[in-house]
């Protein structure tokens, strides 16, 4: 028996349904991601979801004490 198609809108990959941002970027880091993502072999948006849930456990930036970055 063949497995349903999930829809977009359906997938739960971290046990929330994903809603639609809209980003904007350099064209250099577009395509970096693009090309990261690729090689992982996941999309962009599971790219930056990866990313932000790696932060929380260990976060990349420090924040100064007024909350601005470093």
């Amino acid at each position: 028996m063949a497995k349903r198609k999930l829809k977009k809108s359906d997938r739960t990959l971290h046990g929330e349904q994903k809603q639609r941002y809209s980003l904007s970027l350099s064209p250099s880091i577009v395509a970096y991601v693009d090309k990261r993502a690729a090689e992982i072999g996941i999309s962009r948006s599971e790219f930056f979801e990866q990313l932000a849930r790696a932060d929380q456990e260990d976060p990349i930036l420090e924040l100064e004490e007024d909350g601005s970055d470093a």
